[in-house]
């Protein structure tokens, strides 16, 4: 008879088992036992840091690309860096001489395997996207910023693209507004005429809003969150919530994240 664990096939035994108690198990009557999985399944989402918003002839900033992947088998007892994507600073400042583009948002790596790369932003094209939800992150359109659901279009007065809400507990990846539009949601900051651009929203990745003549807003630090079934928690690192029979573990921050013994 096997004996399962989960999907994991711990004991195939051709006789009866012995004698169960609180700590031991014997397994003189037994053969063909087959050790458990020494994995870690998990799900993940990966956000890049948006980038900041341009000024003048220079485009809001588009939002990280965010990589969201389901059911990832990791070994226990190995430890992953976890880098989290800076926002990048807004382009140009009141005085300067010329138009500096803004800076592009940096990368959000889980190890060596996966990578939700940071806006580009200094483009006059709509948004791209890779083959998840934008996974090398999205350059920001003409006047209105890219997200991470919708790119943003070719005017002034654009309103930044939406992002998404729920993913993992992961809200955000809104683009920066064109001048005078509206934030995408969650996480982009609004455009503005003369004025301050809205700053991405720390740990979504948002963009930074466009502006004329004043300051652009910068964009908003990625994040990663990853999370596994349990009522406990056996991997370590970032801030741990165990909610609704799964275990996050949130990264606001660059970290190391442990798959337990």
């Amino acid at each position: 008879m096997a004996y399962k664990v989960g999907n994991t096939t711990v004991i195939n035994n051709t006789g009866a088992l012995g004698a169960v108690d609180g700590n031991s198990l014997n397994l003189a009557t037994n053969n063909n036992i087959a050790a458990g999985a020494e994995t870690l399944v998990v799900d993940m989402v990966l956000m890049g840091g948006g980038s900041g918003g341009g000024r003048n002839i220079h485009n809001a900033g588009g939002s990280g690309g965010l990589l969201y992947r389901t059911s990832q088998v990791l070994p226990l007892s190995t430890t992953y860096a976890v880098n989290i994507g800076a926002g990048g600073n807004r382009g140009g400042i009141p005085g300067f001489s010329g138009n500096p583009p803004p800076n592009p948002g940096g990368d959000t790596a889980f190890g060596s395997q996966f990578t939700a790369y940071g806006s580009v932003g200094n483009s006059k094209t709509s948004g791209r996207t890779g083959p998840e939800f934008g996974q090398q992150g999205f350059v920001g359109a003409s006047d209105g910023g890219a997200g991470v659901g919708t790119p943003g279009g070719q005017n002034n007065t654009n309103a930044g693209g939406n992002g998404v809400t729920g993913l993992l507990t992961f809200d955000g990846g809104g683009g920066g507004g064109g001048v005078s539009g509206a934030a995408g949601n969650p996480g982009g900051g609004a455009g503005s005429t003369n004025g301050t651009g809205g700053t991405g929203a720390a740990n979504t990745g948002g963009g930074g809003g466009k502006t004329v003549g004043g300051f652009a807003g910068s964009g908003g630090s990625g994040c990663a969150v990853i999370r596994y079934i349990g009522n406990a928690a056996t991997a370590t690192g970032g801030t741990v919530t165990v909610t609704g029979g799964y275990v996050y573990h949130r990264f606001n921050t660059s970290g190391n994240f442990n798959t337990g013994s």
